[in-house]
């Protein structure tokens, strides 16, 4: 019976020393987070008691070759202190509510289940460590650290901002997801470091726990820049790696970088060729390709199924992503128009749409439609829309827009023209012709025209009347063969003007 009742005892002693126990912070004593008679149960908190530190007033220690350690820990708003001196650490295995105050020093997360840190304000330390393969999940404010964040297992910042001033650590297991942990990504927040002019550093990012897709930024030219990372999961097209990266900076413009994109083999897009690959600029759900020149080459392996993808020169910070090498869009050319200003000058303007990659423009300008020069030259911009203004010649003068793209391909706009100064509203061109089977008719107002062709002895060889837009109009002489030597075309507009045109077929 003695036996049983020491068994017993024994039993119950075990059980009431396994029991967890909120620990609040009464102080009076001293600063001393491992003075027990700081604390309402009289004893230092242990790995698996709550801690609150809500204390009017209070200033609660860890000093320096110290530790402390707890379940959770709840710590109040600004009426209370939590200190860490250098060289102390507070280990916390359940989760970290941080509600305003004074909070510093170093902090350890070394739970075995998903752990939280949660609250109302921003919390700023100075070292954290992620040591829980599990991970720890940002559900409360954003976290800034002025020392280094050391990486041993995942931190989901679940749309937050992780501001770090270092990082150590970084594996396809232990790394920043920008996302939460059910597996959606998030391209708000993310990893945010500072780089001086010239420093480097290395963002071990992905979208998901299951996906790493790590980013090196260089700061290669500029003023010190804080550089803000994010993934998410969203192919481009089967001919992309299935990650979207939002690369922002603090502060727009000055910076020029060189980006590096990693991925694994299985993020890859179904018909994406590594072997001639390049990183993009993405708008949307769309490839840009304009305001910088592709950097096709082959990926780099750099590590078991792993690859990336280098660009350099980077001026302006968006949304990237990787892409086959398939070839440069077509540009596009929405709007070409010429008009005769007020102030008798010629405006010239023109539209391409978004994707297009054009290098530079040049405005072309001629006296018969058929021989052009060079006249402008416009080098491609960001925007999409340009405009140059050109003296008004005392002719007609024809102009059109010879478009380079960034592999050097040439394409042309239809020609526009305008008359000049006190000369004829109308005009025909090629002229001289060769082969009539087309012309031209060049108008400076709109409106119903009567066309009638007559040869060198004054026969008619044909009578129209047709509506003519401003501009240029084709005018087909199929049906009208028109033999070598001189005509003229008498034109009267619907105002009753009289015009004669002389043109010469060869």
């Amino acid at each position: 019976m003695r036996i049983m009742i020491t068994l017993l005892s024994l039993f119950l002693m075990a059980q009431q020393q396994s029991f967890a126990v909120t620990c609040t912070w009464i102080g009076g004593t001293n600063n001393d987070w491992n003075t027990a008679a700081n604390w309402s149960t009289g004893t230092v908190p242990t790995s698996a008691d709550d801690v609150i530190i809500n204390a009017f007033g209070s200033q609660v220690n860890i000093f320096s070759s110290a530790s402390g350690s707890c379940n959770n820990l709840t710590k109040g708003g600004f009426i209370s202190n939590l200190i860490v001196a250098p060289g102390g650490t507070l280990k916390v295995l359940g989760n970290l509510t941080y509600n305003g105050g004074v909070f510093s020093g170093d902090v350890s997360m070394v739970g075995s289940n998903l752990q939280q840190v949660l609250g109302s304000s921003p919390l700023t330390l100075n070292n954290l460590t992620i040591s829980n393969p599990q991970g720890v999940l940002m559900s409360g404010n954003d976290i800034k650290l002025s020392g280094t964040l050391s990486l041993n297992g995942p931190i989901y910042t679940n749309g937050r901002l992780l501001e770090v001033a270092a990082i150590s650590g970084g594996s396809p297991t232990a790394f920043v997801v920008t996302g939460d942990n059910l597996g959606s990504a998030s391209s708000s927040g993310g990893l945010a470091i500072t780089l001086n002019s010239g420093g480097a550093a290395s963002f071990p990012v992905g979208p998901t726990l299951s996906n790493y897709a790590a980013v090196k930024i260089v700061n290669t030219a500029g003023p010190a820049e804080t550089f803000t990372v994010a993934v998410v999961n969203s192919g481009i097209s089967q001919d992309a790696v299935k990650c979207t990266w939002t690369i922002d900076e603090n502060t727009a413009g000055g910076n020029t970088a060189i980006i590096t994109l990693q991925w694994d083999q299985g993020s890859e897009g179904g018909t994406f060729n590594r072997t001639a690959c390049s990183v993009y600029k993405v708008s949307g759900s769309s490839i840009v390709y304009t305001g910088y020149t592709p950097q096709v080459s082959a990926a780099s392996s750099v590590g078991a199924n792993a690859w990336a993808q280098t660009l350099s020169g980077v001026t302006s910070f968006s949304e990237w992503t990787v892409n086959n090498n398939t070839g440069v869009l077509p540009i596009t050319l929405l709007r070409f128009a010429v008009e005769r200003t007020e102030a008798q000058k010629a405006l010239i303007t023109w539209a391409v749409d978004a994707y297009s990659n054009p290098a530079y423009f040049e405005v072309e300008k001629s006296r018969d439609g058929l021989s052009f020069a060079p006249s402008r030259k416009v080098f491609a911009q960001e925007e999409t829309s340009y405009q140059v203004e050109m003296p008004l010649d005392q002719w007609f003068s024809y102009y059109r827009l010879k478009m380079v793209d960034t592999e050097g391909k040439i394409t042309y706009s239809k020609v526009q023209a305008i008359d000049g100064v006190g000369i004829d509203r109308i005009q025909v061109f090629p002229n001289p012709c060769s082969s009539c089977n087309q012309l031209n008719i060049v108008t400076s107002e709109a409106g119903i025209y009567h066309l009638n062709w007559n040869d060198q002895s004054g026969r008619s060889r044909f009578s129209k009347k047709m509506w003519l837009e401003k501009g240029v109009n084709p005018l087909s002489l199929s049906t009208y063969p028109l033999l070598s030597g001189f005509y003229f075309l008498s034109t009267i507009d619907s105002n009753g003007k009289h015009s004669v045109l002389k043109l010469l077929v060869e």
